[in-house]
């Protein structure tokens, strides 16, 4: 098996709306008039606005019920509060459940996962807010389902009972460094592939069950299949295959990546060149 190996730390830590006509609306209707207002060239009447106001307040408490059934972690990060969730401090919220040793050792699982994001990336962008479960019906409450840990977009990241470990917050936290830099529309449209994004979090969250991790050198477990998933609906089958490789075989794609750049500060600096558009820095 080929090793490949680079360094993480220290000096190297390289149809236009319908257009209305202008007319002024009196505050005071004449003769006492308290009706429908109307307006010449079609202005919309009072009771026009009352019947937007309505559909507006209608679409939203659909769009909310679709959150409370699809993405109840959103409104928890809305509204931690509403959730049965303690603030620790700004941008952490924790199970009332957990314990002040567990909320102790929460804390340095927190730091450890910014060092290692930061030994990797730099200083970091993000800061995004924590929502942090210790329980089975928290994680139920969040829509957890089975995963450790999910990252929002920039914005915040969900950790489960079983995700609150430095090297499971380090991985979410590269997710959101890495979508902070190349770009929200970018992220949004696909424009990364799976395979980077999930390679690149391994390696910077040094993950030691998918690389083989000695002091500050990595080496890849598994070499990389032929074709690694880029879509998410590839990706989601490939990890439901039980025992699969496809973390490990991520990472050692990215750190091939990066050994071909000539080192992790020189692949970063590509990145930054390229503007961070994953066409760019990954052709080479």
């Amino acid at each position: 098996m080929k090793s490949n190996e680079y360094l993480t730390g220290g000096p190297e830590v390289r149809a236009r709306p319908y257009s209305y006509a202008a007319a002024p609306v009196p505050t005071s209707a004449p003769f006492g008039y308290h009706g429908t207002v109307a307006r010449v060239g079609g202005i919309p009447h009072t009771g026009g606005m009352k019947r937007l106001s309505a559909f507006l307040f209608v679409l939203a408490a659909a769009f909310g019920a679709v959150l409370v059934v699809r993405a109840p972690a959103v409104l928890a990060w809305a509204c931690p509060r509403c959730y049965g969730l303690d603030e620790v401090r700004d941008g952490l919220h924790v199970d009332p459940r957990m314990t002040l040793p567990e909320r102790a050792a929460l804390q340095s699982a927190l730091s450890e996962g910014r060092r290692r994001v930061s030994a990797f990336f730099g200083p970091l962008e993000g800061d995004p807010t924590f929502l942090v479960c210790a329980t089975a019906d928290c994680d139920a409450r969040l829509g957890g389902a089975d995963a450790r840990a999910r990252a929002f977009g920039t914005f915040f990241v969900a950790l489960s009972a079983s995700g609150r470990d430095a090297t499971v917050i380090a991985h979410e936290l590269a997710h959101i460094e890495l979508h902070r830099r190349v770009g929200f529309l970018r992220y949004v449209t696909g424009a990364v592939p799976v395979w980077f994004n999930e390679g690149l979090a391994v390696v910077a969250s040094r993950d030691p069950v998918s690389l083989r991790v000695t002091g500050t050198r990595l080496a890849c477990r598994v070499e990389p299949r032929d074709t690694l998933p880029e879509g998410h609906a590839d990706w989601s089958h490939a990890t439901a295959r039980p025992g699969d490789t496809v973390y490990a075989e991520a990472g050692c794609a990215v750190l091939h990546w990066i050994e071909r750049q000539g080192g992790r500060r020189l692949a970063l600096q590509r990145m930054q060149d390229a503007g961070w558009d994953p066409e760019i820095f990954l052709g080479d």
